[in-house]
């Protein structure tokens, strides 16, 4: 049997096809008692696939999480990163922060949480400062004025 499916690969292909749409039931059984004898195998080779995948295609990676996350392309963010001359939309400054490998942080999309519009691209203080004043204009606006005009003013140590 083991050479006929060596000299008629195909053949033996297109039989196994019809063999296992023709017993959905045993694929199963067999599928399911095959991934629980190789389970650790299996979850292993899908890590080590995927890690594989990012270091192979970094920017499809990007485009994918940006689309999923905000609904934007991987375009879309560059046009934007191109437009704000990859600074900061708030403080104009460059991204300083690390990723965990030592490379500078991509610039956070800002987007509203209610209607998913994005806004633009912000550095993570930026980000974070917005995150805590909960993405609220007039807690936002509350914080302007009382650094513009505080509510008091008494000399302290420098």
């Amino acid at each position: 049997m083991r050479d006929w499916r060596q000299k008629n690969p195909e053949r033996s292909r297109e039989a196994t096809r019809r063999w296992r749409k023709n017993n959905p039931e045993k694929v199963k059984a067999g599928d399911t008692a095959w991934y629980a004898a190789n389970k650790e195998k299996k979850q292993a080779y899908g890590r080590k696939q995927r890690a594989s995948y990012r270091t192979r295609f970094p920017e499809k990676v990007v485009d994918s999480k940006l689309r999923s996350m905000y609904g934007v392309t991987l375009e879309q963010y560059n046009r934007m990163l191109k437009k704000q001359k990859n600074r900061c939309a708030i403080c104009h400054c460059k991204e300083t922060a690390l990723r965990r490998g030592g490379k500078v942080r991509r610039l956070s999309i800002d987007h509203c949480h209610d209607t998913g519009i994005v806004r633009g691209l912000l550095c993570s203080r930026c980000n974070t400062a917005i995150g805590l004043f909960r993405h609220k204009d007039a807690i936002i606006k509350a914080a302007a004025e009382y650094v513009t005009k505080p509510p008091f003013r008494l000399q302290g140590k420098p």
